[in-house]
């Protein structure tokens, strides 16, 4: 038996049993797909940031940044990209803006505008590391820093985004 034979075998045996794999194939991506559909949309806001104020740059740095090597510039975008990824400014953020109440609803009783169990009321560094679980931070060779935030409410992500970015100011 040659090769093109039992490769022909085998397409042969795939060909008699394509109704099984129609089936099975259904059976997969039936539920997959209307998971899909069924699913809530998830909105992404985005920001990027070109810090203008900074040491000065010489030549010899500019030459570096010519040639793809790090420059002062990237340095200061580099820890921006650290600053904001820490949990200090994350925890300034929720605190400021009183997001704990937004990030975890089911603790909170809207109508009377408390904890519905103080003792176990979230604490600003769990808001934080929600806020942080939010965020994707981009430092690029360029200088530029690009922020994206993700989430169910666009309106409450745009306005995340921006108050993080306003505690880095700040």
């Amino acid at each position: 038996m040659t090769r093109e034979d039992d490769i022909l075998g085998k397409m042969l045996f795939l060909w008699q049993r394509r109704r099984a794999w129609l089936k099975l194939a259904a059976v997969a991506f039936v539920p997959l797909f209307a998971y899909i559909l069924l699913l809530p949309p998830t909105y992404i806001v985005s920001a990027t940031v070109f810090p203008k104020d900074g040491p000065k740059a010489g030549p010899s740095s500019a030459l570096l940044g010519a040639v793809g090597l790090s420059s002062v510039q990237n340095v200061i975008v580099h820890r921006m990209a650290l600053l904001l990824e820490s949990e200090e400014l994350a925890e300034r953020t929720v605190a400021a803006n009183e997001l704990l109440p937004a990030f975890f609803p089911g603790k909170w009783d809207a109508e009377n505008r408390k904890w519905k169990n103080p003792k176990s009321a979230p604490t600003a560094r769990e808001g934080a590391g929600k806020l942080l679980k939010m965020f994707e931070i981009v430092a690029d060779t360029r200088g530029l820093l690009s922020v994206s935030a993700m989430g169910k409410d666009a309106e409450f992500v745009a306005r995340v985004l921006s108050a993080h970015l306003q505690s880095l100011q700040d």
